[in-house]
């Protein structure tokens, strides 16, 4: 599995501008097949990436999923902070939740 996210700039990036801009991080982790299916259900990925200092910088991102490639295509509008954090480090973790697991049934 590979993350790719866009390149400095103006404008909203396709997944190939997304995929070439970046590239893959070089110690990646293919998603287990009975996980795939979240990538069909509205919910939120959250992106981890690594700040100029060397702090967390993690955001919600709607992501999808190129099964060909095994990667996770992350949507982000170019310039934006975590593009900038990939560009400098691709190292990156992204979690899901399911949004039809809930965690606390207090509520």
């Amino acid at each position: 599995m590979g993350v790719a996210t866009p390149a400095l700039g103006k404008g909203v990036a396709t997944p190939r501008q997304l995929e070439t801009a970046v590239g893959t991080c070089p110690a990646m982790v293919a998603i287990p097949d009975d996980y795939l299916d979240l990538f069909e259900k509205p919910t939120f990925a959250h992106l981890g990436t690594v700040l100029p200092t060397g702090g967390p910088h993690v955001t919600p991102v709607w992501v999808d999923y190129d099964a060909e490639r095994e990667h996770v295509l992350v949507n982000t509008e170019r310039g934006r902070q975590k593009a900038r954090n990939v560009r400098e480090n691709p190292a990156v973790g992204v979690s899901m939740c399911d949004p039809e697991i809930r965690t606390d049934t207090s509520r």
